[in-house]
């Protein structure tokens, strides 16, 4: 009856008229069937399995929130947190038929750091590698086979994967090792800080006094610790034979989203092109005689024979190692850049931290360790900007269905428990959650057990010592040796960019790089 009336609630009085009632009928009959559908899975199944994570409503089955989050993952995921009370239970999303249990409760994302055997990482590891082009038996021979991950097999722990993790941390705990890599960073840093290197040297400095130089500070920063991470990974080799590759590598970066969303070829040339040059050098770089390679780190050497014995081609070294590089590189960059634009834009705040840095140069050397461990501003400074500026997520696969914070995963769904979210938790990090609040960590030192940034649990960054040592250091150098200040004076603080998924720090738009006058200071 009611299709019927719809229908013939349709006036005649033009030919065609019985189409324009079929398809009437047709949208009627359509739209029914989706507010059944919407009613069925958003009320009725909810009320029915009150022990599962709650489903945030779509209009659109199977495609679900896809187009929202790619748009703006965070302001998703933070309409459906409100949507569900700001409870912070976990609640379920649904993107491109993929279902994902968000998790942003601390004490829950504890839970599931602690549990390796319900929770896995390393298939999302394997997705990304194949997707990058590793073929299968390499992926098999870094992580062995997928059955016995899905079955919590032991003897995935002694896989080649795991011994390289260790390797890295060995490499980046605090101690020698550690120190002698940023011994390089800092000598790098010094070589390239000067006035002679910047307008010789590079494209994006412009002398405007023999002091002094005007240069744009996401590009001067993407340089600097990209180029620095390339040298000490690989040493002089790599940059001579292709002395443009740190560009190259930030051009595949700027792109990279597209691989996580698994874009076809024919729309993403450009990233693919830059990913393969990547590829091709370190590719030819492997390949070189290692004689000729013995500058690097521990680490790059270590690293190259476990997956050498475990029978990994050049090519799929490369590509496996370019993950290490991309991560290193590139998120320095960002969180370099967020963090100086914090305090260009808060002239009381950096003339604190001048003076707070100052005793770290009293020898004619940087003290390296006084500025990351005797500087509770500058490190307070430091620990909200990565509050502020994580935007990625950590993921877990569930291989058994388990109970966390009183709702059950199921086995077979993800977990993404989202840095942004969990940072503006204010039980956690107290008010203004959404403000930089330089003092905020040095109030409360114990809030860093909560910042996220680099992720936690058995996935945490082994690179988070070199990435706050590198970081600080770089900004204490440039504020000892220059007056930094912006040029022109009235420029508006960097706006983020939400559009775009990241694995690590925000990124920001483009059009809104500052510019800077770099004056040398007298001594």
């Amino acid at each position: 009856m009611f299709f019927e009336a719809l229908v013939n609630s349709v006036p005649l009085g033009e030919a065609g008229s019985p189409g324009i009632r079929v398809a009437a009928f047709i949208f009627a009959l359509l739209g029914s069937a989706l507010l059944i559908w919407r009613f069925l899975k958003f009320t009725v199944l909810p009320a029915m399995r009150p022990n599962l994570p709650k489903e945030y409503p779509y209009w659109i089955p199977v495609i679900g929130h896809l187009r929202g989050f790619v748009k703006n993952s965070q302001g998703l995921l933070t309409q459906a947190r409100l949507y569900f009370g700001n409870t912070r239970e976990p609640f379920s999303v649904t993107m491109g038929g993929q279902t994902f249990y968000i998790v942003s409760r601390p004490d829950d994302v504890k839970a599931i750091f602690r549990n390796t055997t319900s929770f896995t990482f390393e298939i999302f590891a394997r997705e990304i590698l194949h997707d990058l082009g590793c073929t299968p038996g390499s992926i098999i021979s870094m992580y062995g086979t997928m059955e016995d991950e899905l079955k919590g097999d032991k003897n995935r722990e002694k896989t080649t994967a795991r011994r390289a993790r260790e390797f890295h941390i060995h490499q980046m705990f605090p101690g020698n090792l550690l120190n002698d890599i940023g011994a390089d960073f800092a000598h790098y840093y010094e070589k390239t800080m000067s006035i002679e290197h910047l307008v010789t040297g590079t494209k994006y400095a412009t002398q405007i006094a023999p002091d002094a130089v005007n240069v744009s500070l996401f590009t001067f920063f993407s340089e600097i610790f990209t180029n620095a991470a390339q040298d000490a990974y690989f040493g002089q080799v790599l940059r001579k034979k292709y002395p443009h590759m740190a560009w190259t590598l930030l051009e595949f970066d700027d792109l990279a989203w597209q691989v996580l969303f698994k874009y076809p070829s024919f729309l993403s040339r450009k990233m693919l092109n830059a990913r393969d040059r990547v590829f091709d050098a370190l590719e030819d770089y492997f390949a070189s005689p290692e004689g000729a390679r013995t500058d690097t780190v521990w680490f790059t050497r270590a690293l190259e024979k476990e997956m050498r014995d475990a029978g990994l081609t050049n090519r799929d070294i490369a590509i496996m190692v370019m993950t290490i590089y991309w991560g290193v590189a590139t998120n320095t960059r960002k969180a370099g850049f967020w963090l100086m634009s914090y305090l260009l834009f808060n002239d009381e705040l950096k003339a604190v931290i001048c003076n707070e840095i100052a005793p770290a140069f009293k020898s004619g050397e940087v003290d390296q360790e006084y500025i990351v461990n005797d500087c509770p501003r500058f490190r307070g400074a430091w620990d909200e900007t990565l509050r502020m500026t994580a935007f990625s997520s950590s993921v877990r696969y569930i291989t058994r269905d388990t109970v966390v914070g009183n709702k059950l995963l199921q086995k077979g769904y993800r977990i993404m428990m989202p840095y942004r979210q969990m940072h503006l938790n204010e039980s956690v990090f107290g008010d203004r959650v959404e403000e930089f609040a330089s003092e905020r960590f040095v109030k409360n030192p114990e809030m860093r057990r909560a910042n996220m940034a680099f992720g936690g649990g058995a996935t945490m960054c082994p690179g988070r010592h070199l990435a706050t040592q590198t970081i600080m250091v770089f900004v204490a150098m440039l504020l000892h040796k220059f007056d930094v200040t912006l040029d022109p004076p009235n420029q508006p603080f960097p706006q983020v960019d939400e559009s775009i998924p990241v694995l690590g720090i925000i990124d920001m738009k483009r059009t809104h790089d500052i510019q800077l006058k770099l004056k040398v200071r007298g001594e």
